[in-house]
């Protein structure tokens, strides 16, 4: 997505997310660039910004949070794939092979993504 298309999207709302080991988090983004997330009990104040077309997050904690890519793999339903320190990204891989480090979703409608997170790994196959 493009910076102008998260920020459409993302700024104002509640977001609910998963991580690929099946934990679930939450995290309002805020007009003025801070947001609010939670992870169970957990509760972290953060600010949100964008990197071009890289959604940002740092948290109070040292080296805490990241750039993502984020990639629409529904109409409520997107993709985050971790940014290189130096600000590049890889393109995502392909989504069947679901290698991202989050997916995330407006609460303000239905979520489109699938219940639980299927991790995939590549399985080489032998020919013969």
């Amino acid at each position: 997505m493009s910076r102008d298309e998260i920020v459409a999207a993302f700024v104002g709302q509640q977001l609910s997310g998963i991580y690929p080991s099946g934990i679930r988090w939450k995290e309002r983004i805020r007009p003025d660039g801070t947001s609010d997330y939670r992870e169970g009990s957990a509760q972290r104040d953060g600010r949100w910004s964008m990197r071009g077309d890289h959604f940002c997050f740092s948290y109070a904690l040292p080296q805490s949070g990241g750039c993502f890519q984020v990639v629409p793999v529904g109409r409520n339903c997107y993709e985050l794939y971790a940014v290189g320190i130096g600000g590049g990204a890889e393109p995502p891989p392909s989504s069947a092979q679901k290698f991202w480090n989050g997916r995330m979703w407006r609460e303000d409608v239905p979520a489109t993504c699938e219940e639980k997170p299927i991790v995939g790994i590549p399985i080489p196959t032998t020919q013969g």
